[in-house]
């Protein structure tokens, strides 16, 4: 909303430029718009670098554990070592549904039970080298799980600057640039009109929460079987996998912060932060790209708040 205003005036600067008081006012209006950018902007990147900093760990560790656990699975079987064979049965969906603080000790019994016979498990496309790979993956990811609390500690700092300054701003505007503008009420009824239309929020009916919806596409082709992983300001994290048509919605979510991380077979990670002030639908669709270096993370645009 202040970003109209902003706007609205600046379009129109020929009909209030020689008025020194408006002049005044938009200048702070605009001091006002940039000292909450960056509040914002801070708030955004400081979870969206941590967040996206452990999602690649974990990336990284389900596909050497599933390398392995495949491996470990497939010489039980032939050796007729049930044990072994049982402990690696798992899935990509078992792992990547697992809860954070689960997962990397649930790697590492797979990992006791495979490595006793790593010397073995070369005709699988496993040996000791990647075997200590493995174990890395394991000790970075329990590393990493300690940080996106962190980060949210350190944005509830942000939100607590953040507020005030919308509040601040909102003053601001009803006491000084709103009584300032009504003389052109008579005189320019078309300039007031687009200036009040610019203070107006956006209507969203009875609506009090946010939905996230998207589409997942390949080359233009929807994609099957991706994993949408949603952290909604600092709220438990929502998981969900795509179907045949690509899409992916999380509802039911209250306004704020989000980091959106999107992950599938083969594919380059990515991620995307929005933050929304007000109830209503966001809609933030993925292109997917080939992985080229094995897991790596591709960062989404950040989308602007829906109004403030």
């Amino acid at each position: 909303m202040f970003e109209t205003t902003y706007q609205t005036m600046q379009n129109n600067s020929s009909i209030w430029s020689s008025n020194a008081a408006i002049n005044s006012a938009v200048s702070a209006l605009q001091g006002r718009i940039t000292t909450l950018g960056n509040a914002v902007t801070g708030q955004m990147v400081n979870f969206r670098v941590v967040t996206q900093t452990k999602t690649q760990a974990k990336t990284t560790l389900i596909a050497l554990t599933l390398a392995h656990a495949a491996a470990g699975k497939g010489f039980g079987a032939s050796s007729g070592n049930a044990n072994l064979k049982g402990i690696c049965k798992i899935t990509p969906t078992q792992l990547e549904r697992m809860e954070e603080d689960q997962l990397g000790n649930f790697c590492q019994t797979i990992y006791n039970a495979v490595s006793p016979v790593i010397g073995s498990l070369g005709s699988y496309g496993v040996n000791s080298a990647s075997l200590l790979q493995w174990s890395n993956a394991i000790t970075t990811f329990e590393g990493k799980l300690g940080q996106p609390q962190s980060a949210i500690q350190a944005n509830a700092s942000y939100t607590a600057t953040i507020e005030p300054m919308i509040k601040d701003t909102t003053t601001f505007l009803e006491e000084q640039l709103d009584t300032l503008m009504l003389q052109y009420k008579t005189s320019n009824n078309t300039f007031y009109k687009a200036y009040k239309g610019s203070r107006k929020l956006p209507k969203h009916g009875h609506r009090t929460t946010v939905t996230v919806v998207g589409l997942i596409t390949v080359s233009a082709v929807p994609l099957l079987k991706a994993h949408v992983m949603l952290v909604a300001n600092g709220q438990k994290t929502r998981k969900k996998i795509t179907k045949a048509d690509g899409k992916f919605k999380f509802a039911r979510l209250k306004p704020g912060t989000y980091v959106i991380t999107v992950s599938a077979n083969g594919m380059a990670v990515q991620s995307k932060t929005i933050m929304v002030v007000h109830p209503g639908n966001i809609t933030e669709n993925f292109s997917m790209v080939a992985s080229t270096g094995g897991g790596g993370t591709t960062t989404g645009g950040t989308t602007p708040p829906a109004s403030a």
